[in-house]
């Protein structure tokens, strides 16, 4: 189905973060062992997938699931969360890789003639 858009040498950015917040509220589950295949097999085997995403280094399941990612070949790009404190006396996690992600599309974009941008953030739209 995506052939039909994209030409040649074909980069996915996966921003992560977002969209498994965005999944989750949809109810939604995506498996990126899938993903990874699909777009290799619709847009051809030189496809490049990178995922950005924020990693907490006690979160035993986030481990395991940047190490599946690696293994199925994506390229994963991460950031140590921040603890941030809010407003209202508690606190929220932090890691802000939108940038990242749109500065290293800028600096690759000689290597790919088409890009996929996922996210759920609406920042990157």
């Amino acid at each position: 189905m995506i052939k039909q858009f994209v030409k040649g040498r074909v980069y996915v950015f996966i921003d992560a973060e977002n969209l498994f917040y965005s999944q989750r509220t949809l109810g939604w589950r995506i498996s990126y062992e899938k993903l990874i295949h699909y777009f290799k097999h619709e847009c051809g085997k030189e496809t490049k997938c990178f995922v950005y995403t924020g990693r907490d280094e006690s979160n035993s399941g986030q481990t395991k699931f940047l190490d599946m990612l690696e293994i199925n070949g994506y390229i994963v790009r991460t950031r140590v969360v921040k603890k941030i404190k809010d407003h209202k006396g508690g606190y929220k996690w932090k890691n802000n890789l939108d940038m990242e992600l749109a500065f290293e599309m800028d600096d690759v974009k000689d290597k790919y003639d088409t890009a996929v941008l996922m996210s759920g953030d609406n920042v990157l739209s």
